[in-house]
């Protein structure tokens, strides 16, 4: 839900923040530029560790460091919130302080951005930093244990196809659940078309996905290539500097790779003397 700009004041803060009382459904937020200041910021913070919340923005507003305690002490319990732009609100040390100290309570945040936040302090700008890496490391051990253990962990990916006969409107139905309007002039599909969505909100909300791996799909990608042990030379420390890009082509060629040698094996095992 994004409030962009609106110049909703601390009054309208308050009237959003008790509206989101206990919402499971909401899980991105921006107040970016709404001119929201301590008052709005309490009362968001209120009711924060009620809701599904994972991305806030609450930048480009009047915030100081007075707000900012309020809400560091409800990211002491919150277990949900991952990512917060908080840039240009003038929180100053003290502010900096507060979420610092929150830190050594909350291990979910793992992206905070607050440049332009009047922080002189570059003591208290590393100890953020250490914080933010700290949690970042924790949820990739958590992917990692996950890989290895047979416990079932959510997902949150499947996979959806669409299937029938031609001119049956396949392509069509796929349009109106991304929100497309209908068109009529549409030339049937050849084969088969792929596409990547999301969806934040119990699939009311379907849209196309931008060409940027998530962290799931890039981490995922590198378990991948460590479990078929054909990196290639490549380190762990290689793999996570590698581009979205980069990684990609090395997931493709060790993929061939791979179906080559089992190919081979296949072919060898199943006819004795024969080539492949």
């Amino acid at each position: 839900v994004t409030f962009y700009q609106k110049l909703l004041g601390d009054d309208g803060v308050v009237d959003i923040a008790e509206a989101l009382r206990g919402n499971k459904s909401c899980m991105g937020l921006s107040l970016q530029g709404t001119a929201m200041g301590d008052r709005g910021l309490t009362a968001l913070a209120k009711v924060l560790n009620t809701t599904a919340i994972t991305w806030l923005s609450i930048s480009d507003n009047e915030v100081t460091a007075d707000g900012i305690r309020s809400f560091a002490e409800a990211l002491k319990n919150n277990t949900r919130l991952t990512e917060l732009h908080l840039h240009d609100n003038p929180i100053g040390n003290e502010g900096a302080e507060a979420f610092a100290d929150a830190f050594q309570y909350n291990f979910t945040l793992i992206n905070l951005y607050f440049a332009q936040c009047k922080v002189t302090r570059e003591d208290i700008r590393k100890d953020i930093k250490e914080y933010l890496k700290r949690n970042r490391n924790m949820e990739k051990q958590l992917w990692e244990d996950s890989w290895k253990s047979s416990e079932m962990r959510p997902w949150r990916r499947a996979k959806l196809m669409v299937v029938g006969q031609g001119r049956a409107g396949k392509s069509c139905t796929v349009r109106s659940l991304l929100g497309q309007e209908f068109d009529p002039n549409m030339e049937s599909t050849i084969g088969a078309f792929l596409m990547k969505t999301e969806s934040k909100q119990n699939g009311s909300d379907w849209q196309e996905q931008k060409e940027q791996q998530s962290f799931a799909a890039r981490h995922a990608a590198g378990l991948y290539l460590e479990k078929l042990n054909m990196v290639r030379g490549k380190n762990k420390d290689d793999l996570a500097a590698l581009s979205d890009g980069e990684r990609e082509e090395v997931v493709k060629h060790a993929t061939i790779e791979y179906y080559k040698k089992n190919r081979k094996k296949k072919v060898s095992g199943d006819a004795p003397g024969a080539s492949a």
